[in-house]
Order: structure tokens, then sequence, then C-alpha cells
């Protein structure tokens, strides 16, 4: 039986891009960590001061080894802006990537 007990930090998200729409202004992002070492988050914003927010995580956090995870609630404040789109960028501890940036628009 195989064992992968020093698997470094592997941060993985639930999506790659998140789509607003009038029907469909809070979404989740799940972010799970595939390796056995804790994933540290060193840092989250958004690209641009934009329409959005978000809410669930912040730099500090620490989501276990194991599939251990953690949810982003991401909403859009308004629809007055027709067009809006930023980047939610997270860094973390993950050695292969450690800058995950995940796309949203309206």
């Amino acid at each position: 039986n195989v064992t992968f007990s020093n698997l470094p930090p592997f941060l993985t998200a639930s999506v790659s891009r998140l789509n607003f729409t009038r029907h469909k202004r809070t979404q989740q992002i799940v972010l799970r960590n595939r390796g056995s070492a804790p994933i540290r988050i060193l840092g989250v914003g958004l690209s641009s001061k934009t329409s959005f927010t978000f809410s669930g995580i912040k730099a500090g956090v620490l989501i276990g080894g194991r599939q251990n995870r953690r949810t982003i609630t991401v909403s859009l404040k308004s629809l007055k802006n027709l067009q809006a789109s930023a980047k939610l960028i997270i860094v973390s501890n993950d050695p292969n990537r450690p800058i995950l940036e995940i796309p949203l628009a309206r």
C-alpha cells in the first residue's frame, strides 16, 4: 500500500472562473489542499477595485493537509455595472503554484 505522507502543499480551486448574472450575484469557490503539508494563505485580494467582494478567507489562514478545504464566497455588489471584471488573487506556500488567480466577470 502506497502512502503519500510527505506531499508538499497543493492548492486547487473548484472553479477556474466565475461569471455573474442578474440571477447569480453570489457564488462560492472551494479551495482544497491536495497535499499532506498545510497550505498557508499569505495574501488574498482583488486585482482592482471593482463591484466584487469576497469573504471566508484572509492572510494567515491555514488549510490543513489531505483534502482539507475552505469555502470563499464572492459577491457582485451591484447590477449597475453592466460590465465588471477582476481577478481574485490568492498567494500561498504552494511550491508549484504560489499564485492562484480566478477571473471574475459580469
